[in-house]
Formats: structure tokens, C-alpha cells, sequence
């Protein structure tokens, strides 16, 4: 079992009326049978592109980053269709953009682009 340890800091001075500033350190058990980053370059449809790698028993952390140098958008789906309508959209992640979020279920995350070539930075981690 691993530890990853997940910092977010938040402060302005000036985009506020009132100034703001926190730090908020979150230590996230990582277990079960996989862990790991990833660069992939998804399908445009989001039916295609799975991201985890085997399958998710209960709940794992997900950290994704658009590269810099993509031209369109990413997005996250879980793959649960839900009464027919398709996967369900999590996030979009735009370039240079990154999201780190909880995702507790045991349907596919799948990830589509917006532009074709562009590409997915990604980790998942199993849920100790």
C-alpha cells in the first residue's frame, strides 16, 4: 500500500473583494491492483478510449492533465449509461488545465478529444 500525497493551494489578492488563501494536504491510500501515470492520445469518440487498465473494485484517484501544447479540449466520461443517453461527462480539461478528483464507482473511465492527436496526462490509483 502507497501514499499520495495531494496539496492544493488556493490565494489571491486581487481577484476578490476580500482576499483569499488556503492550503488544504489530503494523504490518499493507494492500493488495490493498479496505480500508475500514463500519456495516451484519445479517440475523438468517447466510446473508444478507456483509460483504466483493469477492472476498478471500489473508488480510485484520478489525476488528469491536458498538455500545453493540445489544441482542443479532453474530456472524462464515466462509462455508466444511464437510461440509454450514453457516458456521462465528469470534467473537461482544456490545455494546460489540471483536475484531481475521487471518482467512487466501477464503470470505465473513458476520455474523447475535441481535436484529433491531442493528448491525456493520467493517473489512476485504486482506492486503499
Amino acid at each position: 500500500m502507497g501514499t499520495l500525497k495531494t496539496t492544493m493551494k488556493v490565494e489571491s489578492s486581487d481577484l476578490f473583494p476580500t482576499p483569499v488563501g488556503f492550503t488544504k494536504i489530503n494523504e490518499n491510500l493507494i492500493a488495490g491492483n493498479f496505480s500508475g501515470f500514463n500519456m495516451i492520445e484519445p479517440a475523438v469518440d468517447p466510446l473508444t478510449t478507456k483509460l483504466n487498465i483493469d477492472t476498478i473494485n471500489s473508488s480510485v484517484y484520478v489525476y488528469a492533465e491536458a498538455p500545453t501544447t493540445n489544441v482542443g479540449s479532453v474530456t472524462i466520461f464515466n462509462a455508466n449509461d444511464v437510461g440509454g443517453d450514453g457516458p456521462i461527462q465528469i470534467c473537461t480539461v482544456t490545455p494546460g488545465d489540471v483536475v484531481f478528483f475521487h471518482f467512487l464507482g466501477t464503470e470505465d473511465l473513458l476520455a474523447s478529444v475535441s481535436n484529433a492527436g491531442d493528448k491525456l496526462m493520467f493517473f489512476l490509483g485504486e482506492r486503499a
